[in-house]
């Protein structure tokens, strides 16, 4: 596994950071949205049985008479503690912040129109202490609920109460339920851990998952750097021969221009092999920003005749026989330039690898909404192990494949292959000594 750089390392970092974020502030939201949502399921839980027991208690007239006299208080008055003693329910204590069990009690009072205050012992579960339901009748404001004659409901947060009201002919009925039953703490506390491993999972496979995530961009810069080495290297052979000549005529200055002809031969074709270079790898780089190109009706067909006679010298002088089977009139909408060019390629390439005394077939033919342009040599074949990198930029098959004659760069079929992903076909090879070694572009027939 090739080493990673250290921007590839700032990069999967960033990366599993903002994953990491993102999870965090989602599981977080999320969470609190649950956590709110169960509080207030749990408020709207009690509000309803308060309202329940409230509607128990209804008929106060009937209630207030099953009481004796003397279980009714005046609302600012408080029993004697023999008296409260002898009345007091055996049911849990709620409000004030003591210690009581988890539950939903509920405390059910009458207050008159008077001010005198009544326990409704039948319909409640629990009772609270004088002083602290003195507080909780002056927190609500007793007597405006009775001049409003309208119910209410709401929390007493400083006597850890809720509370529900009902008019009654004379008075009305209140209702306290204890607010420590329900919490959002304990669910929290749970949320929490859970979102704690649900973090370091989304970590750990954030982690994972950044390696092949960013396997692509790993990819693309070992790309990058391979071509800058091959790049310079090629650009280094011609510069070096161009120093050296350079050099040479300096060393004789009182020489005439015929006498240094050799040298001055030398420079030019070596001028002239980093210009074809250059412009290589100017055309890669449009590709590469994807640049608009104009598109006409061609006739595929006519196009790659005319390239193929083009090329018939070059064969000849190779000797090479061209074979060529043309189906005609197969139309397309494409860019002229880059279909010539993508031809003269294939074709060069068939020329420079071709054995002599053999063949180079070119073949066009209509298959469904694809045009099929295969041209095939017959020579060495390429190894299987190089085929799947026979279309980087740079490669050559430098083994049993080349030639003394062999001026190229290996990036010819790099723009072959680019032209056809600009024309969104494909371009395959295949290799084998029966067959020989075939190039074929899948050219889309796309109407205007």
């Amino acid at each position: 596994m090739k080493s990673e750089t250290a921007m590839i390392k700032k990069l999967k970092r960033k990366f599993v950071l903002l994953i990491v974020i993102i999870a965090t502030l989602v599981v977080t939201t999320a969470f609190s949205i649950v956590c709110y949502a169960d509080y207030r399921q749990s408020e709207e839980e009690i509000y309803t049985l308060l309202e329940q027991s409230l509607q128990e208690a209804e008929r106060p007239p009937h209630n207030l008479d099953t009481l004796s006299p003397e279980n009714r208080t005046p609302q600012n008055e408080q029993k004697p503690q023999d008296e409260q003693a002898d009345t007091q329910v055996e049911a849990p204590r709620i409000g004030g912040h003591t210690d009581k069990a988890l539950s939903l009690p509920v405390a059910v009072y009458y207050v008159e129109e008077s001010g005198l205050l009544a326990f409704a012992l039948p319909f409640s579960s629990a009772d609270i202490s004088d002083d602290v339901l003195q507080n909780a009748l002056d927190a609500i404001d007793s007597t405006a609920l009775i001049q409003d004659d309208q119910p209410s409901q709401g929390k007493l947060a400083d006597l850890d109460l809720y509370y529900a009201t009902k008019p009654l002919s004379s008075g009305f009925a209140v209702a306290f339920a204890d607010a420590s039953s329900i919490s959002w703490q304990p669910l929290a506390s749970i949320l929490s851990v859970v979102g704690i491993l649900v973090i370091l999972a989304v970590f750990g496979v954030a982690l994972i998952f950044s390696r092949w995530a960013l396997q692509p961009v790993q990819n693309a810069w070992d790309q990058q750097q391979r071509f800058i080495a091959d790049a310079s290297h090629e650009l280094k052979t011609p510069l070096t021969v161009i120093l050296a000549n350079t050099a040479i005529l300096e060393s004789h200055p009182d020489s005439t221009i015929t006498s240094q002809h050799q040298w001055l031969t030398s420079t030019q074709t070596e001028a002239r092999r980093m210009q074809g270079l250059v412009e290589e790898l100017l055309q890669l780089a449009r590709f590469d920003q994807a640049i608009e190109v104009t598109r006409e009706e061609i006739d595929l067909s006519d196009l790659v005749e005319r390239e193929a006679l083009a090329f018939e010298p070059v064969a000849f002088e190779r000797q090479l026989s061209l074979t060529v089977d043309i189906q005609p009139k197969i139309m397309l909408f494409a860019n002229k330039e880059r279909l010539e060019r993508l031809c003269a390629i294939l074709l060069d390439n068939a020329c420079k690898h071709g054995d002599p005394d053999t063949s180079i077939v070119v073949n066009v033919t209509r298959k469904g909404d694809e045009a099929l342009l295969a041209i095939t040599n017959f020579g060495s074949i390429i190894p299987p192990e190089d085929l799947p990198y026979i279309f980087d930029r740079f490669y050559q098959v430098d083994r049993s494949r080349s030639k003394e004659d062999n001026t190229g760069f290996g990036l010819g079929l790099s723009i072959a292959r680019e032209i056809m992903l600009s024309m969104k076909g494909s371009l395959e090879v295949t290799s084998s000594k029966s067959a020989g070694t075939t190039f074929i572009a899948r050219i889309p027939i796309i109407n205007h």
